[in-house]
Formats: structure tokens, C-alpha cells, sequence
């Protein structure tokens, strides 16, 4: 049984995009019963004959993955497609079982070149299909659109969220409790506040406000801060 290399955390948290090809490459194993899935070295192949016949006959998007960026020795994968993204990140899929011999589907990332190996072309093989007609784009249009719709679906869920963190940084944010104190934000992920007092935090800036104290004096919000900056 073949050990699956270990794939570490994407360092973007962004969804993967490349479509499902668990049936392509059945259907490479299928034709090509010649070839030993479970040999280490022999069953690559099926990855490239996959990847030209996906491609139509050019090297892109579907590649093998190369654990060295060099071309004399690139020591490629055999197991696994990659699929080279449009913003320059390569998702990585686990497409042939090392229990049985069959094609899988199990996907990661995705990454930057580096993070886990790069991104590299299929291989020549035999009998590769020819690259499509120079004036024939309409594969690589319907590919590119797909790809595009994705992005656009994350580029509008990220600026969503940009502008959430934009609010916080232009509104502020305060306690809300007894005494309406201003909040320092020191960071992203730290905030502070002067005292302690139990109250809970909203956005936009602090109000004046007065209110009772025990002794029945009232004080504003400015008396309150001197109180505190003299504990």
C-alpha cells in the first residue's frame, strides 16, 4: 500500500474551485488496463493521459505536482493531479487509491508555489491529443467563466467582511453599562478598557451621559474617567 504524503494547512483560507474529475480518471484506468495503479512509478501515467485529455491537448490547468521546483529534477508526484488557479494558487486532489487501485477524489489546499511543491505539467505520453484550433475558444471560455464566477463569489464575501472590519475602525466601538467608557483598540484581535467594570461592547462612539451615584451626587462621564485614572 502506497503512504500519502502529508499535505499541510493551505496558508489561504479560500474554497477550492476545480470541478470533480474522479470519472476521468476511471475512465483513463479503464482503457488502459496496462497500466499497474498500484505500481509507484507506473501508475503516473494515468495522471498524464488524464490531464491532456481534460486539457484538450494543452499543458494547463490540470499538471502533476513537483516537490522540487527544477526542471533536471522536478520529482514528481504519482498520485496526485493538480489544478493551476487563475489568482496563481494550485489545489492539489488525491485521484488514484492506494487500497485498491481505482481512481479517488480527495482534494487540498489551496497553495502557493512552495507550500506544498509546485505546480508542473503533465508529461508527454503516447499518443497525446492534439492542442485545439487556434480559433476554436470556446472550451477555454466556458473554463474561464467558471472560473471567474468563483472568484467573483469570493471577492464579494471577503469585501463583505472588509467592510465589517472598515465600520469598526471608522464607528468605534464602546461599553455600554452604567458608565459609557471609549474602548482602545490596540489591534484586530485586542482590545482594552480602562477599569473594571462589567458592561457590554457596541459599535460607534461613546456617549455623554450622567447618572446617580450612591451618595445621590451626580457626575458626568468625564469625573467617572478621573476616578478611574487615579485608582
Amino acid at each position: 500500500m502506497k503512504q500519502r504524503e502529508e499535505n499541510p494547512e493551505p496558508r489561504n483560507q479560500i474554497p477550492l474551485m476545480a470541478p470533480d474529475m474522479q470519472m476521468q480518471v476511471q475512465q483513463t484506468i479503464n482503457e488502459h488496463p496496462e497500466i499497474d495503479t498500484m505500481d509507484d512509478v507506473a501508475r503516473a501515467e494515468i495522471i498524464d493521459i488524464t490531464d491532456w485529455r481534460v486539457n484538450g491537448g494543452v499543458e494547463k490547468p490540470w499538471g502533476r505536482k513537483a516537490r522540487n521546483n527544477d526542471p533536471n529534477n522536478p520529482n514528481l508526484n504519482t498520485d496526485g493531479m493538480t489544478y493551476l488557479r487563475p489568482d496563481g494558487l494550485f489545489e492539489i486532489y488525491d485521484c488514484i487509491s492506494g487500497i485498491d487501485g481505482q481512481s479517488s477524489w480527495e482534494g487540498y489546499g489551496p497553495y502557493a508555489p512552495g507550500e506544498n511543491g509546485y505546480w508542473w505539467p503533465p508529461q508527454p505520453v503516447e499518443n497525446q491529443p492534439p492542442a485545439p484550433p487556434s480559433e476554436n475558444y470556446d472550451q477555454q471560455i466556458a473554463d474561464l467563466t467558471y472560473r471567474i464566477e468563483n472568484l467573483e463569489g469570493q471577492i464579494e464575501a471577503q469585501a463583505s467582511e472588509i467592510d465589517k472590519i472598515n465600520q469598526i475602525l471608522v464607528n468605534g466601538l464602546h461599553t455600554h453599562g452604567p458608565v459609557d467608557l471609549p474602548i482602545v483598540l490596540e489591534s484586530l484581535t485586542r482590545l482594552r478598557a480602562k477599569g473594571d467594570i462589567n458592561v457590554a461592547v457596541k459599535l460607534g462612539p461613546a456617549e455623554e451621559q450622567s447618572f446617580d451615584v450612591e451618595s445621590g451626587e451626580e457626575v458626568n462621564v468625564d469625573t467617572v474617567r478621573r476616578l478611574f485614572d487615579e485608582r
